[in-house]
C-alpha cells in the first residue's frame, strides 16, 4: 500500500483502500482526500503487538506491552500515529480533535458494516490481488517507465562491466599490467 500513498497525496489516484490512520496523515497534505467507508461493508482490521514463542526476554516484551497500553503511553503514542485505541481511558490524553475524529473513531452504526477476514477463500484472496494490481498499475504509467529505466541502466552496467572485462584481457594477452601502465 505504500506505493499508492504519495500518488492519492498528489491525486494522481483517485481511489485506493487505504487505513484509517494512514489517511489522516496523507489528508494533512492534502484537504481534498475524503475517507470512505462503503455501505457494502469493509475490513475491520486489528493491529497486535506480539512475542514470538522463543523470545529470549519473554518477560521484559510483557513489560513493555503493559506499558504501551498503559492509558496514558498508548494515548500519546496513538496520537503520535495517526491511529485508534482499543483504550477509551486513552482518548483523555490525545488531542480532542483525533478522538472525536469520525475517521478514527467511528460510530456504532459504521461498525456494524465491517467485518474482519478471517481465512478468506484462494480464490477471494487472488482477485483482491489482481484488482489491487490493476489499481497501482494503472494511471500515470509511471511503472512502465521505471521499468523501462531500470532495464537501460542494468543494460548499461553490464556493457561497461563487459567492455572493461574485454580491456583488461586484452591488456593481460599483452603483458601489460596495471603498474606498468602508472610507472
Amino acid at each position: 500500500m505504500d506505493q499508492i500513498y504519495a500518488r492519492m497525496e498528489r491525486e494522481e489516484a483517485w481511489i485506493a483502500p487505504y487505513y484509517a490512520g494512514d489517511y489522516l496523515y496523507m489528508v494533512e497534505e492534502n484537504p481534498t482526500l475524503a475517507f470512505y467507508f462503503p455501505e457494502e461493508g469493509f475490513n475491520v482490521f486489528i493491529d497486535a503487538m506480539c512475542i514470538p514463542k522463543g523470545a529470549a526476554n519473554k518477560e521484559g516484551a510483557e513489560a513493555f506491552i503493559n506499558f504501551l497500553c498503559s492509558p496514558e503511553i498508548c494515548g500519546q503514542n496513538l496520537e503520535y500515529l495517526g491511529y485508534s485505541s482499543p483504550l477509551s481511558a486513552a482518548k483523555d490524553y490525545m488531542d480532542p480533535e483525533l478522538a472525536e475524529n469520525p475517521v478514527a473513531y467511528p460510530s456504532d452504526e459504521i461498525l456494524a458494516q465491517g467485518e474482519s477476514f478471517n481465512n478468506l477463500p484462494t480464490e477471494t484472496s487472488q482477485l483482491m490481488d489482481s484488482l489491487w494490481l490493476q489499481v497501482k498499475t494503472s494511471g500515470s504509467g509511471i511503472t512502465a517507465y521505471l521499468i523501462a529505466a531500470a532495464v537501460l541502466v542494468a543494460a548499461a552496467a553490464a556493457l561497461t562491466v563487459g567492455l572493461k572485462l574485454r580491456r583488461r584481457r586484452r591488456l593481460a594477452r599483452r603483458g601489460i599490467s596495471r603498474r606498468m601502465k602508472q610507472d
